[in-house]
């Protein structure tokens, strides 16, 4: 429409209009100082809600301090060097690894010694397509969310297959990176299709939530998701920049909203919440089993870079936090008990 009143208007002078007079009186002089002191105190009263906006939701940072077991590389190690997705609990006392570059699974002592590896790029038994978030299940078994061959598999810590779910061309699952297990079924975060779905061992899809999207229960790339074995599932919802609590249907409970992405989150067995943030301040942020704010994880020396920059997280049942963060594991024993050790 624009270019059409340009068109016409071309090769005509423009037309300015005579200055008119105004007709509104001139003003009290008063009146300019009551519209200024109006502007002022909207300007106040701006600047007031920005702080309050700046800090709601938000926690006086305090310190969650945890005792360091160990730290480690493959570097040198037998397995080499590794680029680590996920990480899980598994067997008695031992730590299993999704090295997602090299599409291979390792496993690790909780003193980072080498144990075993299996896996290698391909489809079918023992063989991964970028290897991605990991679970535990209920007998010390451990479970890998193989993103792009579209599949759950399960292993026992000596390299034993278990379990060969797949997901099926038709679930709708497109490159899902998240898994969590809640005592009964997987609950897995659906990345590409921006969705958390419950699906159970037999492959009977249980429950879907989510598309993509902003809104309260919608989600934006969707990394990891954790279950606290209740009815209760934590979704990093990484692309929105924050992590939502939703209950057994669906229901968002909770949001908590972050200054950078949410690549990973986790749950204890006394129902505290882990959430990295990644950010030019990267943190592990921990709340209480009602969403209260604990702290952010320190070790007892106070250092956070401990653990540097989160990729994965994950709890065994004795509390010790695994996290991992590309070439490095870091491993933590939590404090017992909802307060930390301060």
């Amino acid at each position: 429409m624009a270019s059409r009143k340009r068109a016409a208007s071309k090769g005509r002078a423009a037309t300015i209009p005579p200055r008119q007079e105004s007709s509104v009186p001139p003003s009290h002089p008063g009146s300019s100082l009551n519209v200024r002191l109006v502007l002022v105190a909207l300007v106040v009263a701006a600047c007031l809600y920005a702080v309050f906006r700046a800090f709601q939701g938000s926690e006086k940072p305090k310190d969650f301090k945890v005792q360091e077991i160990s730290a480690f590389t493959g570097e040198d190690k037998a397995c080499g060097g590794f680029s680590a997705w996920g990480i899980a609990p598994i067997g008695k006392d031992k730590v299993v690894l999704a090295d997602t570059n090299h599409s291979r699974l390792l496993v690790f002592d909780r003193q980072g010694k080498f144990i075993r590896q299996w896996g290698g790029l391909g489809k079918g038994p023992l063989k991964f397509h970028e290897p991605s978030g990991m679970t535990s299940g209920n007998k010390g078994d451990a479970y890998v969310m193989d993103a792009w061959n579209g599949a759950v598999k399960g292993f026992d810590e000596n390299g034993k297959e278990v379990l060969d779910l797949e997901l099926g061309d038709n679930s709708g699952f497109y490159g899902p990176r998240g898994i969590a297990f809640d005592g009964q079924n997987f609950v897995i975060a659906d990345t590409g299709s921006h969705r958390v779905v419950i699906i159970s061992p037999k492959d009977n899809i249980v429950a879907a939530f989510g598309k993509m999207g902003k809104g309260s229960g919608e989600f934006n790339g969707p990394l990891d998701v954790a279950a606290d074995g209740k009815g209760n599932y934590y979704v990093a919802d990484s692309g929105n920049n924050r992590m939502q609590w939703l209950n057994a249907e669906g229901k968002v409970l909770k949001t908590f909203n972050y200054d950078g992405s949410v690549p990973a989150v986790a749950v204890d067995k006394e129902g505290r919440i882990y959430v990295a943030i990644s950010s030019n301040d990267s943190r592990v942020r921990v709340y209480d089993s009602k969403g209260g704010y604990l702290g952010d994880l320190k070790d007892q020396n106070g250092s956070g870079a401990a653990f540097g920059d989160v990729h994965s997280m994950n709890i065994s049942g004795d509390d010790v936090l695994m996290i991992s963060g590309g070439s490095r594991v870091s491993m933590f024993q939590l404090p017992a008990g909802n307060n930390p050790a301060n």
